[in-house]
């Protein structure tokens, strides 16, 4: 069997973006029981990031590009539904309450399938196929508008940034805020990798490929996931890819998507008064440098004067002040191969993408090979995953102020283009940077773009290998083995005569230039013995297990300042040299168990219990227990014969569960830390 499917998306996306030629419909989103109005339904322009919420009386308004666009509203507890836009201007929508299947089955912690009806916890399931056709490079930021409960936040730091995922708030003012992430059943490094200057690298969930997903579960609260112990306290994010389940022969899958990025101008600014100072207009190159940010000049009327590029330009309104952003664009496309037959089945896939940024000569490319099998023996059952991805990030936007390009973007004056000194940024006789200001914060954003330059390669593995034995109908036993390794490097540089660098001391050049690679590797062994049996109208269910943890996180990179030679960015140029070393390694054994009890399918109990005993803790001291107990009454279903026709679901849980987090490596002992040319090699009194 050959089945091919091509799809092509083209929609307006951005952190900060605009589409052409839009227009606003507006409507009100009411219940199908009672026409009452419902407040925060998520509307959202489907195939973007464009949304809106709908208020108190259900209203909603939002910008949609063209008659094509489709609208999906949705909200928790009631069916999606999806409108054409068209011609029209209000859309008024009613939303059926969704009836929740019962005998769903969704993953819960450490990789066990449950029904859903036997949770006495918050778990949602979300759509696969829905987070495949919102093409983000990053998979965190399709979940937006999903999961009721999770916050999640697009990245301004270009198209490989990362995704901030927030579960139920902040947790905490300050450390880690954010939800584990499990693939497979193996915990992977969700962290935001970040650089020199403010740079955002990105995080671990920029590495799976949205058409290899499976199926996602997001467990919520501390019951939901106790089980992992002391990195759950923030709720933890399930994903599950693909391994070819319920193919038959041979099948291929071709997908392609198209995204179009354009920046956006949320900003209102005055143009009735142009640049200048205490009402007059620059009467110099000098003064229109001095005031390059300052719009308290006269009222504009046409007239020529100077501007920043030593030349007189109309005293006018320049409202396209995103002019030196350029038009985005983002290809996706995935090859994937499955098959199988009644003794298992197997996924392979081949992804690339590449992502233009708005941002002159930014962008971010990745490659991504993901390979699933499921396979029976008997009573012996093979799954194994592996996630092999390549990722090159070319000059994120950085947040430091002296060489930040939305600083000076944001800032310059309105009657001011800073498309004038696209092609002058550079000097053509010391060869330093043009300045368009007197502000040593204030770059010159071409000057940014093109003579400064940041780069950074990451090779990532992540995967595992699981066998599971049937040694009954009802009972098993299963090992697994999984790891999560990768190798960056990176190099960035200052440039020689960037206006805001001190001059070097004679026969040098200033500048900056750093070098450097970091390797994290987590190693997860663990076992679990698990069993499901009925007695009557009685039902258990209960596993045992336990996991060993090795976290290794190491870096090195050496930084230098000053060149003996312009324009030679490298290590032996340099004349002072700074190396930096990291290392850090911890490991955590952990035992767990799990109990689920059932009466009548109606009431359940449910109990957790783990144990982790931490090497970065006193070792007198260093075990911590993690309890979790839940119950829950399907009264629906137990009184159903009593129950009114409208009435389809109700459900009473409570819940009680601890967790925590641990210190990281060597913060409960007293350390040195040595440093090189502090001072300057001198002495500092």
């Amino acid at each position: 069997m050959r089945k091919v499917t091509a799809l092509l998306v083209l929609l307006l996306f951005a952190g900060i973006q605009v589409a052409f030629a839009q227009r606003t419909v507006t409507g009100r989103v009411t219940t199908s029981t009672d026409g009452s109005p419902l407040p925060g339904v998520t509307v959202l322009v489907q195939g973007t990031t464009t949304g809106s919420l709908t208020d108190a009386d259900g209203r909603y308004s939002i910008s949609v590009p063209n008659n094509q666009s489709v609208l999906r509203f949705s909200f928790v507890g009631y069916t999606e539904q999806a409108v054409t836009v068209g011609s029209q201007t209000t859309i008024n929508v009613v939303l059926q309450e969704a009836l929740l299947q019962m005998d769903e089955v969704v993953v819960t912690a450490l990789g066990i399938t449950r029904q859903a009806k036997t949770l006495g916890y918050s778990a949602t399931t979300v759509n696969a196929v829905a987070i495949a056709e919102n093409p983000n490079l990053n998979v965190g930021n399709a979940l937006m508008g999903k999961v009721a409960g999770l916050n999640v936040s697009a990245p301004t730091s270009g198209p490989g940034g990362s995704s901030k995922l927030r579960i139920r708030g902040q947790s905490s003012f300050g450390g880690y805020n954010a939800p584990l992430v499990v693939i497979n059943g193996v915990p992977i490094n969700n962290s935001a990798e970040s650089g020199g200057f403010g740079v955002d690298y990105g995080d671990g969930l920029q590495s799976i490929n949205p058409d290899d997903i499976e199926s996602m579960t997001v467990l919520k609260g501390a019951t939901a996931a106790a089980l992992y112990g002391f990195r759950a306290k923030d709720g933890v994010i399930m994903i599950s890819t693909k391994t070819g389940a319920g193919s038959r022969g041979l099948g291929i899958e071709v997908t392609s998507g198209i995204v179009i990025d354009k920046a956006l101008d949320f900003t209102d600014f005055q143009y009735v008064y142009g640049q200048g100072a205490k009402g007059v207009r620059p009467q110099s190159v000098g003064d229109a440098r001095s005031s390059s940010s300052i719009c308290f000049g006269e009222k504009m009327d046409g007239a020529l004067v100077w501007c920043f590029d030593g030349k007189q330009h109309p005293y006018s309104p320049v409202k396209d002040r995103l002019g030196f952003y350029e038009t985005g664009l983002t290809f996706n496309n995935t090859v994937a191969f499955s098959g199988g037959n009644e003794n298992g089945s197997f996924h392979f896939s081949v992804a690339d993408n590449n992502a233009k940024a708005t941002t002159p000569n930014s962008k971010f490319d990745k490659k991504i090979i993901d390979f699933g099998i499921n396979q029976k023996f008997g009573k012996l059952t093979l799954q194994s995953n592996i996630n092999y991805s390549i990722e090159y990030n070319q000059n994120p936007p950085t947040s430091f102020q002296q060489m930040g390009i939305a600083n000076t973007v944001y800032t310059t004056a309105v009657s001011s283009d800073l498309r004038w000194v696209k092609d002058m940024y550079e000097d053509p006789v010391t060869g330093n940077e043009y300045t368009i200001t007197n502000m040593a914060y204030r770059t010159n954003p071409y000057w940014a773009a093109y003579k400064r330059f940041d780069h950074r390669t990451r090779n990532r593995i992540f995967g595992n290998v699981l066998l599971r034995y049937d040694i009954l109908p009802w009972l098993y036993v299963q090992g697994r083995v999984g790891q999560d390794y990768f190798i960056a490097d990176s190099e960035n540089n200052v440039p020689t005569g960037s206006a805001y660098l001190s001059s070097a001391p004679a026969g040098q050049y200033n500048g900056e230039y750093s070098i450097g690679k970091s390797t994290f590797r987590e190693l997860n062994l663990d076992f679990l013995i698990g069993a499901n049996k009925k007695f009557g109208q009685f039902g258990i269910d209960a596993q045992f297990g336990g996991n060993a943890m090795d976290n290794l996180n190491k870096a090195v990179s050496t930084s230098v300042r000053n060149f003996y030679a312009r324009g030679l960015y490298t290590i032996e140029n340099g004349v002072t040299k700074t190396p930096t070393q990291r290392y850090s390694n911890k490991k955590v054994n952990s035992l767990y168990g799990t109990l689920s009890l059932s009466y009548h399918d109606y009431l359940f109990l449910n109990a957790t219990a783990r144990n982790d005993w931490f090497s970065t803790l006193n070792p007198k001291s260093n075990s911590y227990l993690y309890p979790s107990v839940g119950a829950s009454f399907l009264f629906s279903e137990a009184l159903k014969n009593m129950m009114p026709s409208w009435w389809n679901y109700g459900k009473l849980r409570i819940s009680y569960a601890e967790v925590g987090g641990d210190t990281n490596p060597y913060e409960s002992t007293v350390y040195y830390s040595l440093q090189s040319n502090a001072f300057d090699g001198t002495y500092p009194y």
